[in-house]
C-alpha cells in the first residue's frame, strides 16, 4: 500500500505543522502512529501549558518535568505530588508559575519551586499560608525573580523580610490584602528594604501610612505603577508622589480619602487636583474605592452614600487619561504597568488533560 503524501513530508515540516495546532489536535495525532507520536512530544511544542479549575494527576506533572514546559499556569487545580527525585533527576526549564489558590501537597509545589532555578515570575495569589511560607524557605538568596504577587495571602513578618531579603532582582511585587493585611512591621520593612530596581508596587488595602511612602520614594525612585487603594495614605503622599516620579509613573491608584481631601465630587480644589498634570508619563489615574466610587457622609453625617460622579468631573480635566477602573474590571487587569499583568494576558493555549502525552520514554541520566 503507497503511503500518503502527508507520510512523506520530513520530520521538520510535520513539526511546523503540529505547532500551529491546538493540544487537542495535536493529542488526536499523537494517537495516529508511532512516527507522530514521537514528533508529538517534541519539547519545543510543550513550552507553555495552562489548566484551570481540575484535578491534575501526578502523570500530568512527570509529564511537564520530562518536556521541560517553560510557562506553566494552573490556578485553582488540585495537584497530586510526584516523586520528589524526578525533580532532581531532570533540570526544571521553567521561567514562570501560576499556582494561585492551588491545592494539594504544599511540600511538593515548593520543592517545584525550588528546583525551578531559572524562575522569574511566581504567582502565589490567595495561596495557603503555609505553602508561601514553604515557597519562600525554599528560595535561594539572590535569586531570578522578577514579578512575584502574594496578593491575599496572610503573612507574618518573619517571612515578609526572608521573602524581601531573598528576591533582590524583584521589579514587581503584589501584596495587596482586602482580607490579610500587612502588620506595621511588615509594610515598613518592605518600604525601606525592597529592591530600587522594583518598578511596579501594589500594596493596596493595607495599612500603608504617609512614612511608609516617604520610605518607599526614598528607596525606589523609577516606579511606574503604583497601587495605594485602601490605604491610610492623605494628599502628603500625592505631592512627594509627583515629586519623585513626575519622570516615571504611568499608573497611580489613591484612596478615597484622598479624592475627599481633593474636594471630589461637588466641591474640587484644583490648586490640589492640578498637581497630576506634573506626572507627564501617567496614563492611568484611579481615586475612590476598589469599584472606583467614593463613600461620601450624608447630610447627617451618621450614614455614608457611594458616588462616582467625580469619575466624569477627572475625565473632564484628565481627557487623556484612563480613569476610574475597578480591579474587577477587564481594562485594569489589561494594564501592562499591574504587577499581575503578566499573569492576566499570556497567550496560553489551555490544555485538556487527556490531551497531553503520557508514558514518554524515560531518558537515562547520561542521555542529553
Amino acid at each position: 500500500m503507497s503511503s500518503s503524501p502527508f507520510e512523506k513530508l520530513p520530520d521538520e515540516i510535520i513539526l511546523k505543522i503540529f505547532s500551529l495546532l491546538s493540544f487537542k489536535s495535536i493529542g488526536i495525532c499523537n494517537q495516529v502512529s508511532h512516527r507522530l507520536k514521537t514528533i508529538s512530544q517534541d519539547t519545543s511544542l510543550w513550552k507553555e501549558v495552562k489548566a484551570w479549575l481540575k484535578v491534575i494527576p501526578a502523570g500530568f506533572i512527570e509529564t511537564i518535568v520530562r518536556l521541560k514546559v517553560l510557562h506553566l499556569s494552573i490556578p485553582n487545580c488540585e495537584v497530586f505530588p510526584i516523586n520528589l527525585n524526578l525533580l532532581t533527576e531532570h533540570k526544571l526549564d521553567l521561567k514562570s508559575m501560576d499556582i494561585s489558590n492551588c491545592d494539594g501537597n504544599d511540600n511538593f509545589l515548593s520543592e517545584l519551586v525550588k528546583h525551578s532555578k531559572s524562575l522569574e515570575y511566581l504567582n502565589l495569589i490567595e495561596c495557603r499560608s503555609n505553602l508561601v511560607y514553604k515557597c519562600i524557605d525554599c528560595m535561594a538568596y539572590q535569586n531570578n525573580l522578577k514579578v512575584l504577587c502574594v496578593n491575599e495571602v496572610k503573612l507574618n513578618f518573619k517571612y515578609v523580610k526572608q521573602m524581601i531579603n531573598k528576591c533582590t532582582k524583584l521589579t514587581n511585587l503584589g501584596i495587596s490584602g482586602v482580607d490579610t493585611p500587612l502588620s506595621q512591621q511588615s509594610i515598613a520593612y518592605i518600604c525601606k528594604n525592597l529592591t530600587p530596581d522594583a518598578t511596579k508596587v501594589d500594596i493596596a488595602f493595607n495599612n500603608v501610612k504617609d512614612k511608609h511612602i516617604e520610605s518607599l520614594l526614598e528607596r525606589c525612585q523609577n516606579l511606574e505603577h503604583l497601587d495605594l487603594r485602601g490605604t491610610q495614605v492623605t494628599y502628603q503622599s500625592v505631592t512627594r508622589i509627583v515629586s519623585v516620579l513626575s519622570h516615571s509613573l504611568v499608573s497611580l491608584l489613591l484612596p478615597e480619602n484622598v479624592g475627599i481631601e481633593m474636594g471630589l465630587p461637588s466641591n474640587v480644589c484644583m490648586e490640589k487636583l492640578k498637581i497630576i498634570f506634573d506626572l507627564t508619563k501617567l496614563k492611568n489615574l484611579h481615586i475612590g474605592c476598589e469599584e472606583a466610587c467614593l463613600w461620601i457622609p450624608d447630610d447627617t453625617g451618621e450614614k455614608e452614600y457611594s458616588d462616582d460622579s467625580h469619575i466624569e468631573i477627572l475625565k473632564k480635566h484628565f481627557p487623556k487619561l484612563t480613569i476610574g477602573i475597578g480591579w474587577s474590571e477587564v481594562e485594569y487587569k489589561k494594564f501592562n504597568t499591574d504587577p499581575y499583568y503578566f499573569f492576566c494576558v499570556q497567550e496560553i493555549t489551555e490544555v485538556e488533560l487527556n490531551d497531553f502525552p503520557t508514558n514518554l520514554p524515560r531518558r537515562s541520566h547520561g542521555s542529553q
